[in-house]
């Protein structure tokens, strides 16, 4: 009786794990059945050469259960539609293998298609994401050796040439020159008219003269132009708190603007009158840098000296110095009576008893914590530790500041390039150098200018007149012998 129900429990138990299993394969069936006739129609269809009704089905089917060799073939039926004449472009075939990347990163022919297409048609910038995402996920053919080994050398190239660049270290600070017709006004700022010549009058005008000017942030962005008329560029970036601002003295000092890199304009100090924040005359000082450990140098146009002065347009020199340099990392070059020392922004001084310091980027002793100095009674230039404040074992006759890895220095003659614990890491071979800068550096060959990277590579081969420092999404300021100063930026950075 005992076994009779026992078994009897057993077989409750299994119809109900059977009446389980149909549950689930009733839920699961009818999925795989539209899955099977989607993918029936699409054969159907592909044997008529209907690809876009394929594709439909085959769409269909992978909405149910995806896969990446469906995928695949939907991305040949698009191709086959294009070379039949039922599509007028590639977009739906490359989107799908751009999808396949995305969710499957290891297939190489996808990378291969997509490298080769946007190289036949020179659309670099997207042919430089495709080489750049097989690379990252270690993705290796021949065309995409090939094809990285092309386009880490390419580059594009703005049309909008500036008549001159300037190095603040963390910005660039391109200028030109522009002029514009404005209507004359008398005193009281009336328009004055003047005959036309067909019996009426018109706006007398007159020819404006203005500066227009763009800047390059060490993370790439370009700001819009700003156009300065009747206007003068105080100090051109403020560092502190991480922003990057650009000062302009409106109308030569009567009053003061900022504009940060996203052209807000905000009110600032000012400097002129006799307003808060006096400053001098009209005229009288005209900026030497930018603002930077919360002061700015200026220098007195009338008495040739330089003074600090800090946010609220106060001076904060007790006595005018012979010259500045700039602030960073604290420290400051300064000469006064014939004595030259490197101060910090405490006044206090850090070193003297010099004879030269390289200023470069603003006038500034050290970007890093790496400066260059030529002590009294020593004929070349000794590296220091300006964290540490010790002299280091390396010296050369010329050099540029370390903006990265490695810094431009001169010895014999000719150009290396000088890790900052002393190391040469690149041999004088140049007629002229500048230090690395997001991972490239300048170097001139026979008289032009061109770049290397970090492994001594020719990226970009030497045909221009002068060159300035790269920014870390690959744009730079080159000058042409044809147009001036011009930004290339490019294609491939990794």
């Amino acid at each position: 009786m005992k076994r009779k129900g026992m078994l009897y429990a057993l077989a409750i138990i299994a119809l109900d794990v059977i009446a389980v299993v149909s549950v689930i394969k009733a839920n699961i069936d009818p999925t795989e059945k539209e899955y099977k006739l989607a993918i029936e129609q699409g054969k159907k269809y592909e044997s008529q050469e209907l690809c876009d009704k394929a594709i439909d089905e085959y769409y269909k089917a992978c909405k149910l259960i995806d896969s990446e060799d469906l995928r695949i073939k939907i991305a040949d039926l698009y191709e086959k539609g294009y070379e039949n004449g039922e599509y007028s472009t590639l977009n739906g075939r490359n989107n799908v293998l751009a999808s396949v990347i995305r969710d499957y990163p290891k297939n190489a022919d996808c990378y291969d298609t997509l490298i080769s297409y946007y190289d036949g048609i020179a659309d670099y910038s997207n042919y430089a994401v495709y080489i750049k995402q097989a690379k990252e996920n270690e993705v290796s053919t021949k065309t995409i050796e090939d094809c990285y080994e092309k386009i880490r050398r390419m580059y594009s190239t703005t049309n909008v040439p500036y008549d001159s660049i300037e190095s603040f270290g963390t910005c660039m600070q391109a200028k030109r020159h522009m002029s514009m017709e404005v209507e004359e006004r008398d005193s009281k700022g009336n328009v004055i008219y003047e005959d036309n010549g067909f019996g009426d009058k018109s706006p007398k005008t007159k020819t404006k003269e203005y500066t227009e000017f763009t800047y390059l942030y060490d993370n790439g962005t370009i700001s819009d132009t700003i156009s300065a008329i009747d206007m003068s560029p105080l100090a051109s970036v403020v560092t502190e708190d991480g922003g990057y601002y650009v000062y302009f003295c409106k109308n030569y000092g009567n009053d003061l603007i900022t504009m940060d890199k996203s052209d807000e304009v905000y009110s600032g100090m000012v400097v002129g009158g006799s307003r808060n924040g006096y400053v001098g005359e009209k005229n009288e000082y005209e900026s030497c840098g930018p603002f930077s450990s919360g002061f700015i140098v200026l220098k007195n146009t009338k008495t040739g000296k330089y003074e600090l002065f800090d946010k609220t347009g106060k001076s904060v020199t007790s006595e005018p110095y012979d010259f500045l340099g700039c602030f960073s990392n604290d420290l400051i070059y300064a000469e006064k009576g014939g004595k030259k020392i490197i101060m910090d922004n405490n006044a206090e001084t850090v070193f003297d008893n010099i004879d030269d310091v390289i200023l470069k980027h603003g006038e500034r002793c050290s970007i890093s914590d790496r400066m260059f100095v030529k002590f009294s009674g020593d004929s070349k230039y000794t590296l220091v530790n300006s964290k540490e404040r010790t002299k280091m074992d390396f010296q050369c006759d010329d050099a540029d500041l370390f903006l990265d890895s490695a810094a431009a220095f001169k010895k014999d003659g000719k150009w290396g390039f000088v890790r900052n614990d002393g190391l040469v890491v690149i041999d004088p071979e140049y007629e002229e150098a500048r230090s690395f800068s997001n991972g490239f550096a300048a170097v001139k060959k026979n008289g032009k200018w061109g770049f290397i990277n970090k492994s001594q590579e020719m990226i970009i081969e030497p045909i221009f007149e002068d060159v300035m420092y790269f920014s870390s999404n690959g744009s730079v300021y080159v000058r042409t012998a044809e147009d001036g100063w011009v930004n290339i930026k490019l294609f491939y950075v990794g």
